[in-house]
């Protein structure tokens, strides 16, 4: 089930039309952002999932029910820590919606902790992406606590900007990573189905591991369709962030507005709103 954004957003306005008229694309695609990154947030199939799921498919000597039960606590905490990641990026982008002219209330107390540095199971999260993730938090925290206006958000894409795009990058590589185990365990979980079709001796045995083979492996696929989709978004997001670090001097062109606009337009169409 689709979790909602870390921070708690009314929206008090139509897409269309809002913002500062000489912002427009910056306020449709900061707001495109911040909607985008606090709907897909949430995993259906996250590393939790697959550490249960690794437990039986990995397993080749487990005789009993607790053998194929495991820990997976890290793993959870894994899946916090990205949809946090995910969370504090749309809190970003609401931040320079506010700058470039919406009318939000923004309350950025849930913003929640920090994402902490540490092993989890398999994978990792290092000081510096940590760090990094926190100076998200601290461009959110400066807007919404200072006085600042549109005037202010060239000031605050050339503090923070660096920065997020960095932490954009580094929340793909965690799916990434993550996506990359799960086709793992598919190709293990073909090879393992394989060896226990030739040792059954009928074909009901047979054909009742071809189905559970069949059920999860397309169940996995959606799952990996899902990623891909994520992916694509996020890099989206990465596009239209750069074109904004690129044109901070110019950020009410025409040009950037047209490019923006599209970009927006994209995001939407790709997350089916």
């Amino acid at each position: 089930m689709m979790q909602r954004c870390a921070i708690t957003i009314f929206i008090l306005f139509s897409l269309a039309g809002t913002g500062c008229v000489d912002l427009k694309g910056v306020n449709s695609f900061t707001v495109g952002c911040c909607h985008t990154l606090g709907s897909i947030n949430s995993l259906s199939y996250g590393y939790a999932d697959y550490c249960a799921d690794s437990c039986y498919i990995y397993n080749n000597g487990g005789k009993e029910l607790k053998d194929f039960l495991c820990n997976c606590t890290q793993a959870r905490n894994y899946d916090t820590a990205i949809q946090q990641e995910f969370s504090t990026l749309a809190a970003y982008f609401a931040a320079l919606a506010k700058l470039s002219g919406s009318s939000e209330i923004i309350n950025a107390a849930p913003l929640g902790k920090a994402i902490a540095a540490g092993s989890y199971g398999r994978f990792k999260i290092s000081a510096k992406e940590s760090g990094i993730a926190g100076g998200v938090s601290a461009a959110v925290t400066e807007v919404l606590t200072a006085q600042y206006k549109s005037k202010h958000l060239a000031e605050i894409l050339q503090k923070y900007g660096a920065g997020v795009d960095t932490a954009i990058g580094i929340l793909a590589l965690h799916l990434s990573n993550l996506e990359g185990e799960i086709k793992v365990l598919q190709t293990e979980l073909q090879l393992k189905t394989v060896l226990l079709m030739h040792a059954a001796t009928t074909d009901s045995e047979r054909l009742s591991l071809f189905s559970l083979y069949k059920q999860k492996m397309e169940a996995l696929n959606r799952v990996i369709a899902e990623y891909d989709s994520k992916q694509l978004l996020i890099q989206h997001t990465r596009d239209g962030h750069r074109q904004l670090l690129d044109n901070i001097s110019q950020l009410k062109s025409k040009d950037l507005e047209k490019r923006l606009l599209s970009i927006a337009a994209d995001m939407a169409y790709l997350s089916g709103k």
